[in-house]
């Protein structure tokens, strides 16, 4: 008999996440939250875990989120830009300055973690058009991803509102880089 060798799993590295307020709160609304952050190694902003607060249930009402014992062990990260990296997402936008100040806090700091410290090797999801119209602007849409695809990644079947839709993203990053001229 051959002398076997019992090999170790390889183990693929999680892919990185940048997941904005309104899809965690969807995720938990779905039950969606555990098989995300198994899959994904997920980034939201200090913003994005103090915005995420409860969503509304039909018969439950309002269920209460806490992303801090998700933060604490270490299950999600939480980052935030400094102030150089937001002068450098800033200038990306030299004649249109408005633009950006049409985002939130959450959305801002995550489209500069992406575009500026992650250089785009990473996926976000939001339910905010802006965020892919952003991404469109860019040339960076291919790191936009909706809920919906998300969910089917995880094997997950359930019908969503459109902002959470594929075809909502698809829509607001065409919209976005026919707007870059």
């Amino acid at each position: 008999m051959k002398n076997q060798r019992l090999s170790t799993p390889v183990t693929q590295p999680k892919s990185p996440l940048l997941v904005d307020t309104g899809v965690a709160k969807e995720c938990f609304r779905l039950k969606a939250w555990n098989a995300l952050i198994q899959r994904y190694s997920v980034i939201v902003s200090e913003s994005v875990v103090s915005e995420t607060q409860y969503y509304e249930d039909e018969i439950l009402g309002r269920v209460l989120i806490d992303l801090r014992p998700f933060v604490s062990s270490g299950k999600i990260t939480v980052e935030d830009p400094s102030l150089d990296e937001l002068k450098q997402f800033q200038a990306l936008f030299p004649r249109d300055l408005r633009y950006i100040d049409k985002f939130d806090a959450g959305e801002t700091e995550l489209l500069i973690l992406l575009s500026i410290r992650l250089k785009c090797q990473a996926q976000i999801t939001s339910a905010d058009h802006v965020v892919f119209k952003t991404l469109g602007r860019l040339t960076a849409g291919t790191t936009g991803v909706s809920l919906q695809e998300l969910l089917r990644v995880l094997g997950i079947n359930k019908t969503v509102e459109y902002k959470y839709s594929k075809k909502f993203r698809e829509h607001w990053t065409l919209l976005g880089e026919q707007s870059k001229n």
